[in-house]
């Protein structure tokens, strides 16, 4: 078990959750995910709200997003709401 799992991540979107690009890496994270009891996700902007081929998790699982873009002037409201802290 992991305390913390920091983990680049493919995409991730409200609805369809953190998704990823290859069938064995998003096989590996959804391991990572469900054996830590805190997810943050390291993310360029523009993968927040794309998807991906292959399902890993809900976005909910997910504790933190950590972007460059600044938090309080980029609109991301849903994540808030979903729980997941911007940073």
């Amino acid at each position: 078990w992991a305390d913390v799992c920091l983990m680049g991540i493919c995409s991730i979107d409200l609805k369809l959750g953190l998704t990823g690009f290859t069938y064995q890496e998003s096989l590996v994270d959804r391991a990572m995910i469900e054996t830590s009891k805190y997810v943050i996700a390291l993310s360029t902007y523009d993968k927040i709200g794309a998807s991906d081929p292959y399902y890993v998790c809900a976005a909910n699982a997910i504790d933190v997003i950590v972007t460059e873009k600044d938090p309080s002037t980029t609109d991301l409201s849903g994540f808030k709401e979903a729980g997941i802290l911007i940073k």
